[in-house]
């Protein structure tokens, strides 16, 4: 959390990091692109915890349940070229 909220707090400065917030300005809440981007101390510790959520217990069942190599896939990508 602390090396999230770290970065967070570099970014903050990045013309690069507020240019795409620009971007997200005009387009609907409703797309994918209005999706968390980034988090910091209060979105992974602060406003969980008073939902009564503990982040570490999710990050282990998400792990648990998700993180198989049955279910994952490799995309190989080159020259504009993809295989998946």
């Amino acid at each position: 959390m602390r090396a999230v909220d770290s970065e967070y707090k570099k970014n903050l400065q990045s013309d690069t990091w507020r240019m795409s917030y620009l971007e997200k300005h005009p387009s609907s809440r409703e797309n994918p692109y209005w999706k968390f981007s980034i988090g910091n101390m209060s979105s992974l510790k602060d406003i969980p915890a008073r939902g009564g959520v503990n982040v570490r217990d999710e990050i282990i069942r998400f792990y648990s349940t998700f993180y198989s190599s049955n279910i994952m896939k490799a995309v190989i990508l080159g020259q504009g070229n993809y295989i998946v």
